[in-house]
């Protein structure tokens, strides 16, 4: 029952991965494709929340949901909406950095070429 338990998220979130890649291949942009591009990252959510400590886990889902606002923002309207997807990508990438720093047990110094891969 817990090997069921253990395959089951990951499997779920192939699917949603695997069906966000077929809608995408139609190259039409409507709001089922806007929706089936942001399932991967809700199952991703609840995995993240059910295998992560709860601090940790908040900040690692509000990083998933400004991704998603990204991809959601750059779906809506590419002309209209460029500079909130950019911006919505920049502070999830920013936390990410963010999340990455508070994590380190080594001094910075030590991890210069991890950081600026990380980066970059």
């Amino acid at each position: 029952m817990k090997t069921e338990k253990k395959i089951l998220w990951p499997l779920l979130y192939l699917l949603s991965v695997l069906q966000f890649l077929v809608l995408h291949g139609t190259g039409v942009t409507t709001p089922i494709s806007t929706v089936a591009k942001t399932i991967p990252s809700f199952i991703l959510v609840a995995m993240v929340f059910k295998i992560t400590p709860r601090p940790r886990a908040l900040f690692i889902m509000v990083i998933i949901g400004m991704n998603m606002a990204g991809d959601i923002f750059l779906d809506l309207d590419r002309k209209s909406f460029f500079l909130e997807g950019l911006i919505s990508f920049l502070i999830a990438h920013l936390l990410y950095i963010a999340l990455f720093l508070r994590s380190m047990t080594i001094s910075i110094k030590n991890r210069a070429p991890e950081l600026l891969a990380a980066v970059a």
